[in-house]
């Protein structure tokens, strides 16, 4: 029987139409997900980043970059300081060493609202920047 005859083109027309998303599945899906090792030293990521928040986060303070990790959709985050513009004027840091032992005490106490006022009140500012 030749494979021209319609009657046989028919049959393998009916045969891959079957089997093709049979296979093709069975293709996609591993049949035992292994789990992966977590080496001796770095990471791994077993997930990709839904959102920038969950991506890989590296950088050294003057460039930066975000990795979300997916596979067909890859997307790489770069920043640089000098994109973002200061917010304000600089802020000098408050002159609090003569009252250093006196906030270092009211935390050992315990007494950490106390103490946090105290270094508030020392920095001069109205209100927190964040």
């Amino acid at each position: 029987m030749s494979v021209n005859t319609p009657a046989m083109r028919r049959l393998l027309f009916v045969i891959l139409t079957i089997l093709f998303p049979v296979l093709n599945h069975a293709a996609s899906k591993p049949a035992g997900v292994k789990k992966l090792e977590v080496p001796d030293r770095g990471f791994i990521s077993s997930q990709q980043a839904r959102t920038w928040e969950e991506g890989l986060i590296s950088g050294n303070g003057t460039i930066g970059i975000n990795i979300l990790s997916r596979p067909l959709d890859e997307t790489v985050i770069f920043s640089h300081e000098r994109l973002f513009l200061p917010k304000g004027a600089p802020t000098m840091p408050p002159d609090n060493a003569n009252r250093l032992f006196e906030i270092r005490n009211l935390i050992d106490r315990g007494l950490y609202r106390q103490a946090t006022e105290l270094a508030f009140d020392l920095s001069g500012q109205e209100s927190f920047m964040y």
